[in-house]
């Protein structure tokens, strides 16, 4: 029996608030989710989770621009090959959602950042004995342009570029 990789999130009441499996495939795992990410109000802000290489997927993360998510924590497990940049992947998708975000690496590279991708605290499993990493987080988000915009961003930039390179050549010819 293969394990599951999932989180599940339970209120201070006991009752279940959601579960979510993770929902991209990485080599050797079992069943993934449907890919809807999920999210509960707390004294802290909106809080939510995704699931360790499910943070290198920027469509799956953008479900978020419109759930306004103040707090994202990650679990994760990277081998040392890809440690610490896998977290530093994931902070990627912190400051383009405007999230803070907590990612605990079982093995690997734990690391808090606020929303503008600013290290707040880190520990490398591969280079301590240490085992708890502390470390106080905003508890508010904030909308980005990229959040709002999505990818229309990048591809307006693009477009820009191909516009100025036409005019430049064009008049680089007629000289």
């Amino acid at each position: 029996m293969r394990p599951e990789n999932k989180i599940i999130w339970i209120s201070l009441q006991g009752q279940i608030l959601y579960t979510y499996h993770k929902a991209k495939p990485t080599p050797g795992e079992g069943n993934y989710g449907d890919g809807i990410i999920k999210f509960f109000d707390s004294p802290y802000g909106r809080i939510s989770s995704s699931i360790c290489f499910d943070m290198d997927f920027p469509s799956l993360i953008s479900q978020v621009n419109k759930m306004n998510i103040d707090i994202m924590l990650v679990p994760g497990n990277d081998c040392q090959e890809i440690t610490p940049y896998h977290t530093y992947v994931a902070s990627a998708r912190a400051i383009e959602q405007g999230f803070n975000m907590v990612r605990a690496a079982s093995r690997g590279f734990s690391a808090s950042f606020n929303y503008k991708g600013q290290l707040l605290s880190s520990m490398n499993y591969y280079k301590t004995d240490d085992i708890i990493l502390y470390s106080d987080i905003p508890t508010k988000g904030q909308k980005t342009i990229y959040s709002l915009l999505g990818d229309y961003f990048a591809w307006l930039c693009i477009l820009f570029f191909v516009i100025i390179s036409v005019i430049f050549i064009k008049q680089k010819l007629k000289k």
